[in-house]
């Protein structure tokens, strides 16, 4: 790449200046940190030691990939349209341009964190569409390579909930198994309602974990959602699926009143979700799955499990062919 020739200028001294000879981390971020203290200018050196010595060509590839908290070729030149992308990284690392391997293979690198900073503010005074647009391709790739997570934050950071929505669904089983609560939630909450509230599974799921993070009051208010959702889209539901969710709002009620400790509400709910067959078992949240941890969830918090015993007992002949084997409570209950 002739735009590489001789090596880019200036970057090698002031990289010195920054970090000595040891690298980013260790005596290197010493060095970054006394240098700090001293200079209330390091912008301006990376602006006139560094940046405005680079072609053009290589300032926009920077900035237009600055968000990105790790990179490869594959994914910038997704985002920058930049066919020779793997080989601009390259290049840049190799020639002490503040970018960083992150494996033996040269694929992945990430920014010098004062350097990253620094473009980052420059990306900052592009205009917002343009800034959307970098995250909705990120996340398109990162979608398309199975990065779920990253896929979440890059849809959420672009505007397009729509394509945040269902990925959110996907890992909602799983992040919930984890225990991971605060973040889903966190994720939903950047998310306008009117993108989600219409949709029966998420509104039952939103009100189970609330339910999980003791935010009882929000809990019911996403359970009625979940009522008033399927009570409107019901009569145009294939059989399966009106049975399906009818029985899942039934359970997501019936999550609430245990944590009321009101168990002829839960039985009455069981029971009513219990009138028809399922082809597939209803799974609304982090159940203990494989485990006995009487403190992992809200059941074990509240010490009262000589009353979910009872529950079990009363539910014992019909619960399983509902929601399977899937809670340790279960398996203790019957037992």
């Amino acid at each position: 790449m002739k735009i590489f020739s001789g090596g880019l200028p200036g970057d090698r001294k002031l990289r010195q200046k920054l970090l000595g000879n040891s690298g980013e981390n260790g005596d290197g971020q010493a060095t970054v940190n006394r240098f700090l203290r001293k200079s209330l200018h390091v912008d301006q050196l990376f602006q006139g030691e560094v940046f405005d010595r680079w072609p053009d060509q290589v300032k926009d590839f920077l900035v237009r990939i600055a968000f990105l908290d790790k990179f490869c070729g594959s994914l910038c030149r997704a985002v920058t349209g930049l066919a020779d992308s793997g080989e601009y990284l390259r290049k840049l690392a190799q020639s002490n341009s503040f970018i960083f391997h992150l494996d033996r293979e040269n694929e992945w690198f990430r920014f010098h964190h004062l350097f990253g900073e620094f473009l980052q503010q420059r990306l900052e005074k592009e205009k917002p569409s343009f800034r959307r647009e970098l995250y909705r391709k990120a996340g398109r790739w990162y979608r398309e390579n199975g990065l779920a997570r990253e896929a979440i934050e890059a849809f959420i950071k672009s505007g397009v909930y729509e394509q945040a929505v269902p990925l959110l669904r996907e890992i909602y089983l799983s992040m919930t198994q984890d225990g991971e609560y605060a973040d889903w939630l966190e994720w939903m909450g950047k998310i306008p309602p009117e993108y989600y509230e219409e949709h029966v599974r998420t509104c039952a799921g939103c009100s189970w974990v609330l339910s999980m993070e003791n935010r009882i009051h929000e809990a019911k208010f996403w359970a009625d959602k979940a009522q008033a959702s399927f009570d409107r889209t019901k009569d145009g539901l294939a059989a399966d699926e009106k049975d399906f969710l009818e029985r899942l709002v039934l359970i997501t009620k019936a999550n609430l009143a245990i944590r009321e400790m009101n168990m002829d509400r839960v039985g009455y709910y069981f029971k009513q979700a219990n009138r028809f067959e399922l082809s597939q078992h209803i799974h609304i949240g982090e159940m203990n799955s494989g485990e006995v941890s009487l403190l992992k969830t809200a059941y074990g918090f509240r010490g009262r499990l000589k009353k979910f015993d009872q529950l079990c007992t009363l539910l014992s002949p019909e619960l399983p062919r509902l929601i399977g084997n899937f809670s340790a409570y279960l398996t203790v209950g019957l037992a």
